[in-house]
């Protein structure tokens, strides 16, 4: 088939997908299947998986409630399950929920993390949301025996897998993913990770399938590979991507902003960026920024990453170090270089050179320092 009428069917088929989507109402399934069960039956299914909005019940939970054993519970529960599926193949949305499971599994290779796939089903819902959670049900309960499920684990979440998917192709493009940055040792921003893979002749993928958008899917479902708030992607451990101390936090704010920021700026966008549930106080920012020399006091509460060529002192003493470093200079080029160090505006460096007896003014108008 040609390029073009690949590219007029797979609009076809993400139109029509599109459609179905929109159509799709899960707490309306939920509830046409949920029909067949006793009230007993009902209840139980509904507080185990969440499907009216409460929180999960354990068989434990849900055994006290009744008097009887968790293994009752359970038997109960496969029973009502059952009993579901048996009316599942009657019910015209549960075949086109399963088409919109198979055409958005065929699109990344047959495997995807399951909150990633219900989320591209239901665009912004939470795992705590009902629709979630009714969606979660039926993929994994009603149409259970038309995928493989991939339980969580060490490495991965939970992943959905078709039936004919090679698990390997998708382990071997994380693993290789993670030699890359083993390698590179610092953060990828996601747009530019497919080039610098790309680039590194010494890892390659073992499959010729894999697109850059397939990647970034397979690495979702990465427990080892995360992104932070910046938009980079790295290993979990490393302090650039979960940062859990207070001065990697504000390290990276300021890599983000990359200029001199004021304290009680830095605290509000760390607050914004949300790397956890801990709120930055300004205070606590204002003494990390003190204690660390990784940043130096530019201006009043405003601080700068030394390593960008700021540095600390007096603006008198900065226009000294200045002409020691360079010798001799017009008032322009030494105004503006303590400028690259200092924040400040121009008429105060210009007050500093005037003001200071120890400089001085050549006949060919270039300023000095006298030496004492």
């Amino acid at each position: 088939m040609s390029n073009d009428k690949q590219s007029i069917l797979d609009k076809i088929i993400s139109s029509e997908r599109d459609s179905a989507i929109l159509q799709f109402d899960p707490k309306e399934v939920v509830s046409e299947l949920l029909k067949v069960l006793n009230d007993r039956e009902k209840e139980i299914i509904t507080k185990r998986y969440s499907l009216g909005g409460d929180k999960k019940f354990t068989l434990d939970g849900i055994g006290k409630t009744y008097n009887i054993t968790r293994e009752r519970i359970r038997q109960i529960e496969n029973i009502a399950i059952k009993k579901m599926k048996n009316i599942s193949d009657k019910v015209e949305t549960i075949k086109k929920l399963d088409n919109i499971v198979n055409d958005i599994l065929s699109e990344y290779l047959g495997i995807l993390a399951q909150d990633n796939l219900i989320q591209k089903i239901l665009r912004d819902s939470t795992s705590n949301d009902v629709n979630y959670q009714s969606t979660k049900f039926l993929i994994n309960k009603i149409l259970s025996d038309n995928y493989d499920i991939h339980k969580e684990d060490d490495d991965y979440y939970e992943l959905l897998r078709s039936k004919n998917n090679d698990f390997d192709e998708f382990n071997d493009a994380i693993s290789k993913i993670i030699e890359l940055f083993i390698k590179k040792q610092e953060p990828i921003h996601k747009s530019n990770l497919w080039q610098t893979y790309s680039d590194e002749r010494d890892i390659n993928f073992n499959s010729d399938k894999i697109n850059e958008n397939i990647l970034l899917e397979f690495l979702n479902a990465s427990k080892k590979i995360k992104q932070n708030p910046l938009g980079e992607l790295g290993l979990t451990d490393w302090k650039s991507i979960i940062p859990k101390r207070m001065s990697d936090k504000i390290f990276l704010v300021m890599k983000n902003y990359n200029k001199p920021m004021h304290f009680r700026e830095i605290a509000d966008e760390i607050n914004k960026m949300g790397f956890d549930k801990k709120s930055a106080h300004p205070a606590t920012v204002h003494n990390e920024l003190i204690l660390d020399d990784k940043y130096v006091l530019v201006g009043r509460g405003i601080y700068a990453l030394k390593k960008w060529g700021y540095e600390s002192g007096k603006v008198s003493e900065m226009v000294e170090r200045v002409l020691q470093e360079n010798g001799p200079m017009k008032k322009d080029d030494l105004i503006n270089e303590v400028l690259k160090k200092k924040l400040v505006k121009k008429t105060t460096v210009n007050l500093a050179i005037i003001n200071n007896k120890s400089i001085k003014k050549n006949s060919d108008g270039k300023y000095y320092l006298e030496e004492k």
